[in-house]
């Protein structure tokens, strides 16, 4: 074999990038998870988890958070490796689906070559949505990692019709509904780019319905298996259709409308309580992607640039918006982005210059960028995260802590909250804590009270016999903890 054309100077440079990927993959990451506290949505994945790994029972609920896989994997990741009931330690167990989502990217150098695929797995490692939501204990990093494999695969069943890639589009999927109901979005976005390729290729998949067949048995195999907890609970099939008049109620829900350019506002360098975020440099280099895919005609990565612009039109118009959603957008543009950067690497002497400097900036910019969410880590200023926990509740689980070794289990915590009180449940999963979303007249004689701030006036109780103290949930709710006063003078002695 000829080794030869593998020992160049380009893929030693490729191979120095793919390195220092992984180093600002796993560096970052493992800061972060330390730092953060737990989101409301994650607490309550995690607490659905450690009910399947207790019980070994697992059915799923419409109005609940999210498809199976993410439970099914992590007891399988229990059984096999072990995992601490931590926060911390469940985000990292998340980490073999983040190394095949950069594995998925390199599969690109199918149809380019290996410095794109380092550049795209670089780009992804240390772009600010990747850092956070792939260490974050809930669906996305599946959901990325199988809406880019759909996409993979859509490309291949157009250019290459065979039994193969449309099995792979099925069981792709069939894994990306096991992971999020929003995966009808990505299939609308996927039409028009599909279209095109479609026409291009005068209608192969069309006139082929068997591998059509093929598709949809594929995907209802992994549904079922899935949504029916792999045959005990045959409802959960019948409830992963329901779900969908759950999320269309949510999408329209005022609390998290969000205006038309939230997106784009994103990944533009704007400040957010006087620092500026953004995924800009991500931005720029994708834009020179999709320029790229055009002017060389590369049919691969120009599906992937109208995907990428289709899905983020999309998301746009959608009211209900958060930043995690754009996660499953950003493994895509890693890949354009990739491509862009590689293009400019390899055309002439004046290209390798821009590429130098665009790749310094880049660079300079992500580090910046991972410096503030590492600083912002639970700080409503950081627009990468939503709905955060904020670092005053870390102030509020001590308090409880002491109050737990004062009285141990006879200690009793009553929450009473309009809003949410995730993660309280997950945090406090030890001690006898209850939670209603309303109170009567006369409330349960517990040692602690705790109200929310859009619901004290509402309790009748003698809070003369109470210390109260106030501590931050996430932003604008605060919590009213009122503690009994001779508990209380223990806890601060």
């Amino acid at each position: 074999m000829n080794y030869q054309k593998y020992l160049n100077f380009k893929n030693l440079f490729a191979l120095i990038i793919l390195v220092v990927a992984f180093a600002y993959m796993f560096v970052p990451r493992n800061e972060l998870s330390q730092k953060r506290l737990a989101h409301a949505d994650e607490s309550e994945q995690a607490s659905t988890y450690l009910k399947l790994k207790i019980t070994n029972e697992y059915n799923y609920n419409p109005q609940g958070p999210h498809g199976p896989i993410l439970y099914y994997y992590t007891n399988l990741y229990n059984d096999t490796i072990g995992v601490n009931d931590t926060i911390e330690d469940l985000r990292k167990a998340l980490y073999p689906i983040l190394v095949l989502s950069c594995l998925a990217l390199l599969l690109i150098c199918v149809k380019s070559d290996f410095l794109t695929g380092s550049l795209s797995v670089f780009l992804y490692a240390i772009s600010a949505i990747s850092i956070i939501y792939t260490s974050y204990f809930v669906h996305e990093s599946f959901f990325a990692l199988f809406t880019f494999l759909f996409l993979h695969a859509v490309y291949f069943c157009v250019k290459n019709p065979c039994w193969k890639n449309f099995i792979l589009l099925g069981l792709a999927i069939g894994l990306m509904q096991t992971a999020k109901e929003t995966s009808v979005i990505v299939f609308a976005a996927a039409i028009f780019p599909f279209a095109i390729l479609e026409i291009k290729s005068e209608f192969s998949v069309i006139k082929n319905p068997r591998y059509i067949l093929a598709t949809v048995l594929a995907a209802a195999l992994v549904y079922v298996a899935f949504y029916s907890s792999f045959g005990k609970n045959w409802q959960g099939v019948v409830d992963g259709f329901l779900s969908y008049t759950h999320f269309a109620e949510k999408s329209s829900s005022v609390a998290h409308t969000k205006d038309a350019l939230y997106y784009i506002k994103i990944f533009f360098p704007i400040k957010h309580g006087g620092i500026y975020f953004g995924e800009f440099a991500l931005l720029i280099c994708t834009i020179i992607g999709t320029v790229f895919a055009f002017v060389n005609k590369n049919s691969y990565f120009r599906f992937l640039s109208i995907f990428w612009i289709s899905y983020i039109v999309l998301l746009s118009f959608i009211s209900y918006k958060t930043p995690w959603l754009l996660l499953s957008l950003v493994l895509p543009m890693c890949a354009v982005s990739g491509y862009g950067l590689a293009s400019l690497a390899k055309k002439n002497l004046w290209t390798k210059i821009l590429f130098a400097l665009i790749f310094a900036g880049v660079i300079y910019w992500q580090n910046n960028q991972i410096f503030l969410i590492k600083r912002y880590a639970n700080d409503p200023r950081n627009p990468y995260i939503y709905v955060h926990t904020v670092g005053d509740y870390k102030n509020f689980l001590a308090r409880m802590e002491k109050a737990h070794n004062v009285l141990g289990d006879d200690l009793t915590i009553s929450f009473y909250t309009r809003h949410s009180p995730w993660p309280s449940p997950w945090y406090l999963r030890q001690m006898n804590a209850t939670y209603q979303n309303r109170a009567g007249e006369n409330l349960i004689d517990s040692q602690i009270i705790i109200t929310d701030n859009t619901m004290q006036d509402n309790l009748n109780f003698d809070k003369d016999k109470y210390q109260e103290e106030f501590y931050g949930l996430r932003e604008n709710l605060i919590l009213s903890v009122f503690i009994k006063k001779d508990l209380f003078e223990e806890i601060i002695k």
